[in-house]
């Protein structure tokens, strides 16, 4: 009997054992490892990595540069008087030449012009002998202008008219002629006025200009108006 009641307690010991063993079970770790970051640190900034380059200032339109020489050519209107005459239109042209730039927009511009007509010179008579009554006889009158001085012209970026003014001073010269008579004068001349040039194609433009002169011929001061008509090249 003994006997047995050992055997039946360690054969229940070991059946607990073997129940215990079968319920469990191995325990899981928490978390996995850590993983390790293996991106690329970002770029650095181009300003970062080199000094940044100088900047070159923008360049100033091409139409707010004058062109460095301005040549015009045209007809020309003057409204003259002489003495206590008549007052007479002539014709003629003029030319000018534009350029030593003081400033973007000032520079210095020669100009002359040459007018033909005819003119009731008072004298004309006195010197031929001829009686003056009711009109002196018509002289032929040829007067010629030489100026120069400070022109400013007005221009910006796109701009299609291109208005100036200037101011002249210069001497000037006229002759009177009619059969036996001829008489001359060279006399100080100043004048004011402007115009305007349009673009017309390529180097071309048209101008407009009007001028008042004021000279001293024949050791009389005259008042005169002149208009001009033309075209401009500029390079």
């Amino acid at each position: 009997m003994l006997k047995r009641a050992l055997l039946f307690c360690l054969f229940a010991v070991l059946a607990g054992t073997a129940v215990a063993q079968s319920g469990s079970t191995p325990a899981q770790p928490d978390s996995a490892p850590a993983q390790t970051s293996t991106a690329p640190a970002p770029a650095a900034p181009a300003s970062a990595q080199s000094p940044a380059a100088p900047q070159s200032e923008p360049e100033e339109p091409i139409s707010n540069k004058p062109p460095r020489i301005i040549i015009f050519a045209g007809y020309s209107y003057e409204n003259a008087r002489y003495l206590f005459g008549n007052t007479s239109n002539l014709n003629g042209y003029e030319a000018s030449v534009e350029g030593f730039h003081l400033r973007p927009h000032l520079s210095f511009v020669g100009d002359g012009s040459a007018h033909y007509g005819w003119n009731q010179f008072p004298i004309s008579c006195v010197t031929v002998g001829i009686v003056c009554t009711p009109n002196p006889p018509n002289s032929r009158v040829h007067q010629y202008n030489f100026m120069g001085g400070p022109q400013w012209r007005f221009f910006g970026p796109n701009a299609r008219f291109q208005p100036f003014v200037h101011v002249l001073g210069g001497y000037g010269r006229v002759t009177m002629s009619t059969p036996g008579f001829f008489a001359g004068s060279w006399a100080w001349e100043v004048a004011a006025g402007g115009g305007v040039d349009y673009p017309w194609r390529g180097p071309f433009s048209w101008r407009g200009q009007a001028d008042y002169i004021r000279n001293n011929f024949f050791n009389n001061g005259q008042n005169q108006i002149r208009l001009s008509l033309g075209l401009v090249f500029h390079f």
